[in-house]
């Protein structure tokens, strides 16, 4: 329902749209649920296992790396208790707000990217420890 944030009510009896809208508004401003702390070195883990697998030019080399990317990405707002709300809004969160991690996942998407353009977000994504204290007010993800 987190998508509906930014919803319109066009129509509504009562005030159930408004009350509806002004929850979702609180729930969001709450952040997302904390991971356990072995949850979250799993997925490290799981990145940096995945990493090596991506190596190469075939195509469950390929297969590997587009996983991989993917993950990067979820992971990044999940490491750091912000809001996942899909890579289209994600994406555009980092362009606003994280320019250097912007770059560097357009740097991996590119055709041309190399295996040390994905071991250098790897390490952007899983090196910052944020998830430690993760219930400090980190920025809304909405403003994206």
């Amino acid at each position: 329902m987190l998508l509906a944030l930014e919803g319109v009510i066009l129509l509504q009896k009562g005030h159930c749209g408004t009350n509806f809208l002004q929850r979702l508004a609180t729930l969001h401003a709450q952040g997302p649920p904390s991971l356990a702390r072995e949850q979250l070195e799993a997925q490290r883990l799981w990145l940096l296992k995945t990493l090596p697998r991506s190596r190469g030019s075939g195509p469950m080399q390929h297969y590997w790396r587009a996983k991989l990317i993917l993950e990067l990405l979820e992971n990044y707002f999940h490491f750091r208790c912000l809001w996942w709300l899909g890579a289209k809004k994600s994406i555009a969160w980092l362009k606003e707000h994280h320019q250097d991690v912007y770059e560097a996942f357009a740097s991996v998407l590119r055709p041309s990217s190399s295996h040390e353009d994905l071991v250098r977000l790897v390490a952007i994504v899983c090196g910052d420890r944020r998830d430690s204290d993760c219930r400090q007010k980190m920025p809304a993800h909405a403003s994206g």
